[in-house]
């Protein structure tokens, strides 16, 4: 509880101190830095979280990322900070990829203090995804989110399940899409599976489609009202 309670108080910082945080640095010091010790990290150790991290990559000198955090000595999660006003895209965050795609991290965080999106590299390995498999808000924190946050405290820290985590949070997102895309508009081979146990007929004919088309989109109603 003591992480949930840090993370709830900096979430109230930030609703109360919003427009003092007018830049990187002070979303940093605010925010940034106060979070990763909410998750156990000491941020005064380069052991475990090096500042203004820098490795070699070809033809591309003097590039940084903001934090690197630590597990056992091995570089685990790598961190890019923006402005508290900044859109969040990985378009001006070149850097992160090249450095993710170049280091043993399996994990990145892309940070305006606010926004947290966390990424992985569950399609391709080695190369960061394009998409996060999570997103933070730190102004409207959740019992939900709070279990999916502990996964990254210092204690405990278990890479291989973080990523596993990663893989199936992705996995679930895309079911919960193409779930809602069919209880929206189902198509005729959807209609078909989910009347298949309950038509008394040898054929699926057009009207008979749309007749359950209607009947699963007011029961797929029925159930969400339910839970």
């Amino acid at each position: 509880m003591e992480t949930d309670n840090q993370i709830e108080a900096l979430s109230e910082k930030l609703q109360a101190h919003r427009e003092l945080l007018d830049n990187e640095e002070a979303a940093k010091m605010a925010l940034i830095v106060p979070f990763l010790t909410a998750l156990g990290y000491d941020t005064s150790n380069p052991s475990e979280v090096r500042p203004e991290f820098t490795c070699e990559i070809a033809n591309r000198k003097g590039e940084k990322v903001d934090y690197a955090i630590c597990h056992g000595g091995n570089v685990t999660i790598l961190i890019e900070c923006k402005p508290i006003a900044a859109k969040l895209s990985l378009d001006n965050a070149h850097q992160l990829i090249r450095y993710f795609n170049t280091q043993e991290a399996r994990l990145a965080i892309l940070t305006n203090g606010q926004i947290w999106k966390f990424y992985s590299d569950t399609e391709r390995a080695n190369r960061m995804d394009d998409k996060p498999f999570y997103e933070f808000n730190l102004e409207r924190p959740t019992k939900a989110d709070y279990r999916i946050l502990s996964h990254f405290e210092k204690d405990g820290f278990d890479i291989e399940k973080v990523v596993q985590l990663a893989a199936s949070m992705k996995s679930e997102r895309a079911i919960m899409r193409a779930l809602d895309r069919e209880l929206s508009e189902p198509s005729d081979e959807f209609v078909k599976v989910v009347a298949g146990d309950v038509h008394d007929g040898k054929r699926f004919t057009s009207q008979v489609i749309d007749r359950y088309l209607l009947a699963i989109q007011n029961a797929a109603k029925m159930l969400i009202k339910t839970k």
